[in-house]
């Protein structure tokens, strides 16, 4: 439906636009215009009566439901973008890594944590008791590539009421406006729009289902490019990321 509302607003511009064009070298311009009008008046109308129904069928749903159709929605966005990308074209492209051996919070066996490839879900959902990761790695490295890789393989992998594994680029996070759960919300909302219309008022009213997906634990953040912050705001930004526990989540940092 996205898609043909798509093509449609692009005809109904074409159309326009060459219509305006036409319009100076014909006697009667104004009758152009004129013209018009009913055409636009239509488009509202029908853009309209899909939001309608978008909001009608997203308010209906419950929040597995919801949980269930988001899960369908990322497998095929990055089902796509593997494929616009080329990661498995000729072969998948192969990625390894291995333990730390740094001083960190949770202390882990390097040698349990080391892997290559697809078994990076393995790792995450098996060998991390916390079910938290850390990916570290210099720019280039292959660390999007591998929570690409980490997001498919847990929706393949995923049973029903189990939370959905989106990946959020911290990129356009600005941890001094927002905390991390608000800013997950938003990008949900603008990435998935049905998750903007407010939930049934069973579910608490005016809360959205993108805000009841994340209060219900439903959605598992891969939060990618830590790195790309600025530096000023990395310790905020961890705090703020400490503050959104218990959460249980991947994280690609440098």
């Amino acid at each position: 439906m996205r898609r043909a509302g798509i093509v449609y607003l692009i005809l109904l511009a074409v159309g326009t636009a060459g219509a305006l064009l036409v319009a100076p070298h014909l006697e009667d311009p104004a009758s152009v215009l004129a013209a018009l009008l009913p055409t636009w008046a239509g488009a509202y109308l029908a853009w309209s009566a899909y939001r309608a129904d978008r909001v009608e069928a997203a308010v209906a749903l419950s929040p597995a439901e919801a949980a269930d159709s988001l899960a369908d929605a990322v497998r095929r966005q990055w089902e796509a973008e593997a494929a616009i990308r080329r990661l498995a074209d000729p072969y998948p492209l192969p990625v390894a890594w291995q333990g730390t051996d740094r001083a960190l919070a949770e202390a882990s066996d390097p040698q349990r944590l080391a892997g290559r490839d697809d078994e990076i879900a393995d790792v995450f959902t098996r060998r991390v008791t916390a079910r938290r990761l850390l990916v570290l790695g210099e720019p280039g490295s292959g660390k999007t590539l591998l929570l690409v890789r980490l997001v498919l393989a847990l929706i393949e992998r995923r049973q029903a009421d189990e939370p959905v594994p989106v990946l959020f680029s911290l990129a356009s996070w600005d941890p001094t406006a927002l905390d991390l759960r608000t800013w997950m919300e938003r990008r949900l909302v603008q990435d998935h729009p049905e998750l903007g219309t407010p939930a049934s008022n069973v579910y608490g009213g005016r809360v959205t289902l993108a805000g009841l997906l994340l209060e219900r634990r439903l959605v598992l953040p891969v939060l990618d490019g830590f790195d790309e912050l600025p530096a000023a705001m990395g310790a905020l930004a961890l705090h703020r990321i400490n503050e959104a526990q218990p959460l249980r989540a991947a994280y690609a940092c440098t």
